[in-house]
């Protein structure tokens, strides 16, 4: 099963990320996505943002896989060099509350000035 999936500088702007959003939410396997220099906005990545919220908030009252308690789930996330706003960071706070299984949210490069 796949652990790992780098796509960077694939271009995949709002359309892509929103299209790999849903896989997501149940997605056990995939512990690290790579999406930087992809032109994503704020509505790719708060469609991202969505789904990883849900993919921890599932992964808590998932039946144990690989041995471990709730199964595994997507542990890291890089959006850097992404056109990310305010509000996409407001989107993944709102995920990180629920999702204690994301470890590292790259944003780097992001523009994302003081509001974000």
């Amino acid at each position: 099963s796949l652990r790992e999936l780098r796509l960077g500088r694939n271009a995949l702007g709002d359309e892509g990320a929103a299209a790999l959003a849903p896989a997501l939410e149940t997605n056990r396997t995939l512990g690290c996505l790579v999406l930087w220099g992809n032109r994503i906005g704020p509505a790719g990545a708060c469609a991202l943002a969505v789904s990883v919220g849900l993919n921890g908030a599932s992964a808590r009252h998932a039946p144990s896989l690989y041995g471990r308690e709730g199964g595994s789930g997507l542990e890291v996330l890089d959006l850097g060099e992404n056109e990310l706003t305010a509000a996409a960071a407001d989107a993944f706070k709102a995920a990180l509350g629920v999702n204690c299984r994301l470890h590292t949210l790259g944003l780097a490069s992001c523009q994302l000035g003081a509001e974000g």
